[in-house]
């Protein structure tokens, strides 16, 4: 049996105790899920089960217990910053970057790049910008490591 990388309970049960916890309510936790409430139950259950501690008061009140403070704060604050990033790629706000050792940009990198026309934005004089997935900047930098020189033999180039 192959065991989990991460010792956590299932992602769809903790996810069913952060809108639980966050609504205060089994059924707006299930509708928002499109689940049933006792569907909700059985997943709570089963996390605690699995953690072997209870989540909830229960006494009608629907309070947490401490372990279920614990874990709702860091699920919270998980899924939110989860949630932030997911949002910034969908936009796609965010450029994406590649740096890589001269040594490997020549062999690695040359090879997915096309020639272009030059522009004046380039760093480097006499540099040919090239062209390789849209999006992406692909630059290789002299200076990752300090064993790596600059070799004066670094591709360069912004992709569009």
């Amino acid at each position: 049996m192959v065991h989990r990388y991460y010792d956590l309970p299932s992602l769809t049960a903790l996810a069913v105790f952060e809108a639980s916890v966050r609504h205060l309510s089994f059924k707006l936790a299930a509708s928002e899920l499109n689940v049933t409430p006792s569907a909700v139950s059985r997943q709570i259950k089963a996390i605690e089960d699995e953690l072997g501690v209870p989540l909830f008061v229960r006494l009608g009140s629907g309070m947490l217990t401490s372990a279920g403070e614990d874990l709702y704060a860091v699920l919270a604050s998980s899924f939110s910053k989860a949630s932030h990033v997911a949002r910034t790629l969908k936009r796609g706000d965010r450029s994406k970057n590649v740096t890589i050792a001269p040594a490997s940009a020549r062999r690695t990198a040359r090879p997915m790049l096309r020639p272009t026309r030059c522009n004046s934005s380039c760093p480097r004089p006499g540099c040919v910008p090239r062209r390789s997935r849209p999006g992406m900047l692909a630059a290789a930098s002299p200076m990752l490591s300090p064993t790596t020189q600059a070799t004066g033999d670094a591709a360069c180039g912004v992709v569009a």
